[in-house]
């Protein structure tokens, strides 16, 4: 857009400096032509007469005789050069000249030659002046000329020249306007919409699509688009009911074996030595783990099926939805000799939620908080259940992650690239899994930290819950959505 604008401008700027030299050029020639008549005129004109029309005319009359030049400085020079140009060549009977005077009057100056004839011995005779006696007809005597100021054609063709700039700009904002209108309109509005689409199918949203505005390129693009998006979609569904069916056929032969590993650990069936015992730990720590994986799964599996659909209902929320996570991860915090601290702000007034759904994210957060928190360190749950919100919060001390690790925190499949983490399994379906929960509480929830010291993980929903709040489309995760 800018290069059309720049070379639109460039060609009106030589258009009008060429209207307007080409006009200045034109009453230059006007004026000149206007004095050398007059000059021409003033030859066969009773010279003061001559000079009177002129000065009423704001014009000056010279009578230049040899030897003796009527102008100074470039007029005075050139008198004397247009009398030795007459006399040296006798068909040159007009000479001009464009200077500047002292006072910097741009002026023309126009020469006539003064040739004797009859006329002029004449009118000398009859006033008594024998200038001319002793000459023959046909000789040089003089020049007859007339001078002007330039001034005001300069002032008129430098206004027209600001006024035929004024209307080239006109001119050229209101092509440039149009230009941006029509391709804002046909190219840079079907681009913006494809690449939000784009955008959110990237985002894990694969129900975007792209608007069809045209039939030309960028409309077969869009169909093109939409199609692939559908395809993607399919593919996504079959994916996600497979993974749901494996997940689902695994978890309970996994269950049965950590069962069985417990009994056997437990001496239930006759004791075992040490080596045994620890073997059967370490077994049923990897059995823990992937019914982890597979609760994730079946989540995601669930979500993205739309069976994990909100039915929310007024509930206890402390007693519902937090002392239930936090029984669920006392194991694994007692395991890492982790201490936890409680900072309830409740008034004692039932919450509108979907317990079962916000015990996921619950013991998600504080599963991680175990997770990837520091051995020993402090865990600490803050929940603040008022009028018309209901917030938690949960911090714990550990290696926290950077600000640009941000954004993919909540995004489905997507893991931080953080080297303290390098060694620590997870699904990264976790957390996306508990912000699309959130989301459909109308929520929001977010993330900080300070890296190498701390990090929180916080959401927070409307009380009471927005009417449709679990029918909204999934917004942007590196961005705290708006309630």
């Amino acid at each position: 857009m800018f290069p059309v604008g720049s070379a639109l401008a460039v060609v009106m700027v030589l258009v009008i400096w060429a209207v307007s030299a080409a006009q200045t050029r034109t009453a230059e020639a006007a004026f000149k032509a206007h004095l050398t008549s007059l000059a021409a005129a003033s030859r066969f004109m009773i010279h003061s007469a001559a000079a009177d029309y002129c000065r009423s005319r704001g014009m000056v009359f010279h009578r230049v005789l040899p030897g003796r030049v009527t102008g100074s400085g470039p007029a005075a020079e050139f008198e004397r050069a247009a009398l030795r140009s007459f006399e040296r060549d006798p068909t040159v009977t007009f000479l001009s000249l464009q200077f500047q005077a002292a006072n910097g009057d741009p002026r023309l100056y126009v020469l006539a030659s003064a040739i004797l004839q009859d006329e002029c011995r004449h009118c000398h005779s009859s006033s008594g002046m024998a200038l001319l006696e002793g000459r023959r007809n046909g000789a040089v005597v003089g020049a007859f000329g007339v001078s002007m100021s330039m001034a005001e054609l300069h002032r008129s063709v430098a206004a027209t020249r600001l006024l035929a700039g004024l209307i080239g700009l006109a001119v050229l904002a209101v092509v440039t306007l149009v230009v941006s209108f029509f391709v804002h309109r046909s190219i840079l509005r079907p681009l913006a919409a494809l690449s939000g689409s784009i955008t959110l199918i990237a985002e894990g949203d694969l129900t975007a699509q792209a608007p069809v505005q045209s039939h030309d390129e960028l409309g077969r693009l869009a169909e093109t688009f939409n199609r692939m998006v559908a395809q993607l979609n399919q593919a996504n569904h079959a994916y996600m009911e497979m993974l749901a069916f494996v997940s689902h056929e695994l978890k309970n032969p996994i269950a049965s074996m950590i069962t069985d590993a417990e009994v056997l650990a437990d001496g239930y069936l006759g004791s075992l030595e040490p080596r045994q015992v620890q073997k059967l730990v370490r077994l049923m720590g990897s059995g823990r783990y992937l019914l982890g994986l597979i609760r994730d799964y079946l989540d995601l599996a669930r979500m993205e099926g739309g069976k994990l659909a909100l039915q929310p209902k007024t509930c206890g929320f402390m007693d519902e939805v937090v002392e239930p996570a936090v029984e669920l991860i006392l194991p694994q915090l007692q395991a890492r000799n982790m201490s936890l601290e409680r900072h309830y702000v409740v008034a004692p007034r039932p919450v509108q939620c979907d317990p079962d759904l916000l015990r996921i994210v619950l013991v998600n957060l504080l599963g991680n908080a175990v997770k990837y928190g520091q051995d020993g360190g402090i865990l600490r749950l803050g929940v603040a259940c008022e009028v018309d919100r209901v917030g938690v919060s949960v911090w714990n001390q550990g290696p926290g992650f950077p600000a640009e690790e941000r954004p993919r925190l909540f995004r489905k499949f997507s893991r931080l690239r953080v080297p303290e983490f390098r060694e620590l399994k997870g699904t990264g379906v976790g957390l996306y899994t508990a912000w699309r929960i959130i989301q459909m509480h109308g929520g929001n929830m977010d993330a900080r930290s300070e890296a190498g010291q701390w990090a929180e993980f916080s959401l927070e929903f409307p009380q009471p819950l927005p009417a449709g709040a679990a029918a909204e489309g999934p917004r942007d995760p590196g961005v705290k959505p708006e309630v």
